[in-house]
């Protein structure tokens, strides 16, 4: 989001610009608001955008937001070690910021004298400053001194005092999520405080103190003009209940680029990058990252082959079933969720009769417990006939970064069997651009080398 406009009857109310950094983070914002005005001779009312905008700027630690200052305040954050829970927060006012300027004793001399220092005299000032602030003066500059017949306590006297801006203080009361629940004051009042729904929505909000408080859960800045959530890499709408915007690593998460968050219940995604599987009994540790199937959404517990070349992928805690039953030691490209859904079917090598690669995408059955196979999509999500064209969808279809049409070669790596996602496919294109070994690759992509 660089640019919005609100605008009602053809009349511009509002219209706000963002500033972003090379990392991608939003370091500030200019906001031009309506103000009502009146012709001097008709006395019409007129609604006109301001000349000069409300400009804020965002100062950031890593991924956290730790600085919003404005032309009347900054608003300063300290977070948990490490996470992204508000602790404390900072508030001084910009007149009091400026109280606190002073000019070092190079400055003053400069200014004073109507001189310009060369480099080496600045640096030697400013040394001999810091050590009469610490109150441990050297030998050298004691001789220095001397030479210039003055004394610590003549210098110590021109140096402008230090001021120490007044600053409110409040500490932040978060819910086990994160979420400010309230800003609570010195005398353990609160100052501030809201109650929210589930998807993030501000229902009840005190605020007698008009205080700037726009932290959601953690990561999220609340934007005051959009009424949207900046979430680092993403916009979320919480009217939608979804983040708007796409995923920056693009095709490399899959086909969806809204996926981030994909499944909040079974995953974690620290940086909102990668996707990372919480433990369970039969799912990897979250310390590991697990390769996840773009069409299903799912982790990859295994890959199943028939002597046909038909390969099944069977996500973690999901189940496969013979086809047709009747033969228990057939291998059917069926893949079963515990809620006993059909998901998929992937082809390589073709059907019986069919020797094109391509695959089969359904929704959940309808019968109890969504028992069976719903109706067949193609490529794009949309229901079409089971045995038209557009349910057989091609493997190429499935976009260069799929990892399906190189299934079997993709796991002769290791790192796709052991890394992440990431060195899986970096990785690949080691090996496809530079024709180097796997093992080259493998270790070019940051796995240990194997002894």
């Amino acid at each position: 989001l660089v640019h919005y406009r609100r605008e009602q009857q053809g009349i511009t109310l509002l219209e706000s610009r963002y500033l972003y950094d090379p990392p991608g983070r939003r370091i500030g914002k200019r906001v031009w608001k309506s103000r009502r005005t009146y012709g001097e001779i008709t006395g019409n009312e007129y609604i006109q955008l301001s000349h000069a905008p409300e400009v804020t700027w965002y100062g950031w630690d890593g991924d956290r937001l730790t600085t919003t200052e404005t032309a009347t305040q900054r608003v300063q954050t300290i977070y948990t070690p490490g996470g992204f829970t508000p602790l404390v927060r900072i508030e001084t006012q910009t007149a009091e910021l400026a109280k606190a300027v002073r000019r070092t004793l190079a400055e003053k001399f400069q200014q004073e004298a109507n001189v310009i220092f060369p480099p080496e005299l600045v640096a030697m000032v400013d040394n001999l400053e810091a050590e009469l602030q610490r109150r441990e003066l050297s030998e050298a500059n004691r001789t220095w001194l001397a030479q210039c017949g003055l004394t610590a306590e003549q210098i110590q006297n021109q140096m402008e005092p230090e001021y120490t801006p007044q600053r409110t203080i409040h500490l932040y009361h978060c819910d086990h999520r994160g979420l400010p629940l309230a800003l609570v004051n010195a005398e353990g009042k609160a100052d501030w405080s809201a109650e929210y729904d589930a998807w993030g929505n501000v229902l009840r909000e005190n605020n007698p103190h008009k205080l700037a408080q726009l932290l959601r859960l953690p990561g999220q800045q609340y934007d005051e003009e959009t009424g949207l959530y900046y979430n680092r890499h993403r916009y979320y709408d919480p009217l939608q209940g979804r983040y708007i915007t796409q995923d920056p690593i693009g095709l490399r998460g899959g086909w969806n680029l809204y996926q981030y968050p994909l499944n909040p219940l079974n995953y974690i995604d620290p940086m909102g990058l990668e996707l990372l599987l919480l433990p369970s009994p039969k799912q990897k540790p979250a310390s590991q990252s697990c390769t996840i199937d773009p069409i299903t959404q799912q982790p990859v517990g295994r890959f199943i082959g028939d002597s046909k070349g038909n390969i099944m992928v069977e996500p973690v805690g999901g189940r496969t079933i013979p086809y047709p039953p009747s033969n228990p030691g057939s291998v059917d490209t069926h893949t079963l969720y515990p809620n006993n859904s059909n998901a998929y079917r992937l082809n390589p090598m073709g059907h019986e009769n069919n020797s094109t690669p391509h695959a089969h995408a359904h929704l959940p059955g309808t019968g109890s417990g969504m028992r069976g196979q719903g109706s067949s999509l193609d490529v794009n999500g949309r229901v079409v006939p089971w045995n038209s064209s557009a349910a057989h969808i091609s493997i190429k279809s499935l976009g260069p970064l799929s990892f399906f049409s190189s299934i079997l070669h993709m796991y002769t790596f290791r790192s796709c069997r052991e890394g992440t996602f990431g060195q899986c496919y970096c990785a690949m294109g080691i090996e496809m651009s530079t024709g180097s070994s796997q093992d080259e690759a493998d270790i070019m992509c940051g796995m240990p080398e194997f002894f």
